[in-house]
């Protein structure tokens, strides 16, 4: 797995910090308590859970790495913010190096999660996420997982 494709150790633990929630099923990418290392997680048919290297004791000690398109699904699309209706926007800066994600409307930034440059586009996505959460602009009972 690439690991620009899902949210890194650091934003995992604060996305559970924040509240969201780590279920997770088999074929989901992971961080491991033990060693903080990215793991696929598998179901055996005893409904016990493995990372490729050994049975998953507790699975609350696991921090779930989400992938862009999860956070997708979780980000509002449109959301009331100082009173505007305002779109979802991600966008790269020109040399394509930094991602952005923010909301805004008719080409006016509203919030930007990030306020700087993320490498990847999920971790631009998961900063708004938390950004949203920890703001109160977002109930963790909106957000569809």
């Amino acid at each position: 797995m690439n690991e620009k494709l899902v949210t890194s150790l650091s934003i995992s633990q604060q996305m559970k910090e924040a509240g969201i929630e780590q279920k997770l099923d088999e074929g989901d990418w992971a961080y491991c308590s033990c060693c903080n290392k990215l793991h696929l997680f598998a179901n055996d048919d005893d409904d016990n859970i493995y990372c490729i290297d050994h049975k998953i004791e507790n699975v609350e000690e696991w921090h779930k790495a989400f992938t862009a398109g999860e956070l997708g699904e979780m980000l509002p699309k449109r959301k009331l913010i100082n009173d505007r209706e305002c779109s979802l926007r991600i966008w790269t800066n020109d040399t394509g190096e930094y991602w952005y994600c923010g909301y805004g409307r008719n080409g006016i930034m509203e919030i930007n999660g990030s306020h700087g440059k993320d490498k990847t586009l999920v971790e631009s996505m998961a900063k708004m996420l938390i950004h949203l959460i920890q703001n109160g602009f977002i109930n963790i009972s909106d957000i569809k997982i």
